[in-house]
């Protein structure tokens, strides 16, 4: 366990903590570890995840997927406003 979790840095503290978790011993943790892998956002705390996806029964197909967020001019559904800048260049040196 301690070579698959080897990237985070886990304590031995950490790694018993994990251990006392999972229920099913091994199994448990390659789940969790499968999980930790492809969940797609930031996780703050790595060791109370671990041990809510091991007492939680989470898997890989219940990762949530992240929404597809548009682009900032769309973002509130308005479109942005279209502007012919030749028409207006030409008003705006305009001679009079």
């Amino acid at each position: 366990m301690k070579d698959k979790f080897s990237n985070y840095n886990l304590a031995d503290k950490d790694i018993e903590i994990i251990t006392t978790a999972a229920k099913d011993g091994n199994k448990d943790i390659d789940r969790a570890y499968e999980y930790l892998i492809n969940y797609n956002k930031p996780i703050k705390n790595i060791i109370p995840f671990i041990v809510a996806t091991i007492k939680n029964g989470w898997c890989v197909d219940q990762i949530p997927v992240s929404k597809n967020i548009k682009s900032h001019k769309d973002m509130h559904g308005f479109e942005g406003r279209n502007y012919d800048y030749n028409a207006l260049e030409n008003l705006l040196f305009k001679k009079f």
